[in-house]
């Protein structure tokens, strides 16, 4: 084999483990906020403290510390100002909040 095709190679080799080095996107969390109570990726919370419990486990240890929060319509924005309140004291540092539109 020559040098060129050596080189070149080498190069698809580094473009190839550098494609799997890469580290896996983390699936997104979302609290729904409703009525009647709050749940994490689809998984209802009996109240405050369970979501509390849940959010500081799963974000001990993900690199990203994203949370969405979507709220019905119908919620009052008080109680969807005191989960993203909350949120960050639980150690979120970023809260997406998408609008109804």
């Amino acid at each position: 084999m020559n040098r060129l095709a050596s080189g070149i190679g080498m190069l698809v080799f580094a473009i190839a483990g550098a494609a799997e080095a890469r580290p896996r996107a983390e699936p997104s969390l979302v609290v729904d906020v409703t009525e009647t109570g709050v749940a994490l990726n689809g998984y209802p919370a009996r109240d405050l403290k369970e979501l509390r419990v849940r959010l500081t486990d799963v974000f001990g240890t993900r690199a990203d510390k994203t949370l969405t929060v979507k709220a019905a319509a119908c919620v009052p924005y008080g109680k969807l100002a005191e989960v993203v309140s909350l949120a960050y004291q639980w150690g979120v540092k970023r809260v997406l909040v998408p609008s109804g539109g």
